[in-house]
């Protein structure tokens, strides 16, 4: 676990849980859907208020194991949820 503190505001600022055992449909379970994506290369970002995970996987399911989670409040450029889709460009 890393945990980054903000010294001037006083606060933890973002905390990463790494290699957190979860898959990402566990997590659209317990979360609720997502509220936007970030397809890479290797990988994808799901975002939800306040927190994001990274799933380090070109074929992307609710399967796929997720790689981190990070706990974060700061705004973050995405696209919205679109579900699972899984096509080559």
């Amino acid at each position: 676990m890393f945990v980054t503190f903000d010294v001037r505001d006083r606060l933890i600022a973002r905390t990463t849980l790494l290699d957190p055992n979860k898959k990402v449909g566990e997590l659209i379970l317990a979360w609720g859907s997502p509220s936007g994506h970030q397809k890479l290369t290797l990988g994808n970002y799901v975002y939800w208020q306040g927190r994001y995970v990274y799933v380090a996987a070109r074929d992307f399911g609710p399967q796929s194991n997720v790689s981190f989670i990070v706990f974060d409040n700061r705004p973050t450029n995405m696209d919205p949820w679109q579900g699972f889709v899984n096509r080559r460009k």
